[in-house]
């Protein structure tokens, strides 16, 4: 069962990844003009694929996890970058053996209503939302609008557990109940981002590609948990560690920069 719940996840994320790359063909295909040697102001609205891991006090409940996120940018004069970014993020690795050890039989397994042994599947899944603001470096004497980005932010982090009961019924994982066992956690955060970004000089192949890292500040938002038997009063610093892959549209604002052709 378990390798199922992996298999489908890693399908889910392929298939997720793929959409994003045929609608930024699609886009791609309907304009042609390309940027002079200049550099120009545009928003850029990005799709965005991560594969993260976790660290300090999020890696003791969870494993890897992938993220599928959008942005949206203004590129200023000076290759200043302002905007907002939002995640979702998600996983099949929950750590804590513990959390249903007031309802295993001696045996480890769990008794559904009719005495049924009865499969959960746990998940994780979790959001961000962040405003960052940043720079475009040019190298590699390509367009002036191309180059390292250095971007840093703060915002709102949130992660929960998910569970899924399976094959029978669980009195004690059903209702208002699960929320003594889902952990739901959230607070500050802090983000930093170092990568590359590319505007193509005829509109095709706009992407940006890096490391991104979030530093959260955070508590468990549950006023009593089953597993501790208690509330969990501390506080808590998440980390999440990926690499993060995105497809730029790019919308310019000053035209009279562009040359286009048809």
């Amino acid at each position: 069962m378990k390798k199922m719940h992996h298999l489908l996840f890693f399908r889910v994320t392929g298939r997720v990844v793929l959409s994003i790359i045929a609608f930024t063909i699609f886009q791609g295909a309907f304009a042609q003009g390309h940027l002079k040697d200049t550099v120009v102001n545009c928003k850029m609205l990005t799709p965005a694929y991560s594969f993260q891991l976790p660290g300090a006090d999020m890696a003791k409940e969870f494993g890897v996890n992938s993220a599928i996120g959008l942005s949206f940018y203004w590129k200023f004069s000076h290759n200043l970058l302002f905007g907002i970014d939002a995640n979702y993020f998600f996983g099949t690795t929950i750590k804590d053996d513990s959390l249903f050890k007031y309802l295993k039989t001696s045996g480890g397994s769990v008794l559904g209503i009719q005495g049924i042994y009865s499969d959960v599947a746990l998940y994780e899944r979790g959001y961000n939302a962040t405003a960052r603001f940043g720079k475009v470096f040019p190298v590699f004497h390509s367009n002036p609008n191309s180059g390292l980005v250095l971007m840093a932010g703060a915002g709102f982090i949130q992660h929960k557990i998910r569970i899924v009961v399976i094959n029978s019924d669980i009195p004690e994982l059903t209702g208002d109940y699960l929320k003594g066992y889902d952990h739901l956690t959230n607070g500050f955060c802090f983000t930093q981002y170092l990568g590359y970004q590319h505007l193509g000089k005829y509109n095709l192949g706009n992407f940006s590609a890096g490391i991104e890292a979030f530093e959260g500040f955070t508590k468990n938002r549950r006023t009593w948990n089953f597993d501790s038997m208690g509330p969990d009063n501390s506080t808590h610093f998440d980390v999440l560690i990926g690499v993060k892959v995105g497809f730029i549209l790019p919308f310019y604002s000053d035209v009279s920069r562009m040359v286009y052709t048809y």
